[in-house]
């Protein structure tokens, strides 16, 4: 569940971990197989979706490397984190 790949990588950086690297079979595809339901982090609703874990993740102030990224539509989205340096620039 989306909380739990949060509170993860939340616990991570508090343990001093600079880079998350996000890694799958297919990154794009995540929450799909859900169908994108919402679940909690902190007590507040996220969607399971590769966009809102990159939102959710680039608010941790560390790098974030996302792996094996296939061309979904949605994957575009992606791009103004990018572009702002919240998500690294590697596809």
């Amino acid at each position: 569940p989306i909380g739990e790949v949060l509170s993860e990588a939340k616990r991570l950086v508090d343990a001093g971990v600079k880079e998350i690297l996000v890694i799958s079979q297919d990154t794009s595809a995540y929450g799909v197989d859900v169908k994108h339901r919402t679940g909690f982090h902190n007590g507040e609703p996220v969607k399971t979706s590769m966009v809102s874990l990159c939102e959710q993740l680039s608010k941790l102030g560390i790098w974030t490397r996302l792996h094996y990224v296939y061309p979904y539509p949605h994957v575009d989205d992606v791009i103004p984190l990018m572009a702002e340096g919240k998500i690294l620039p590697y596809l």
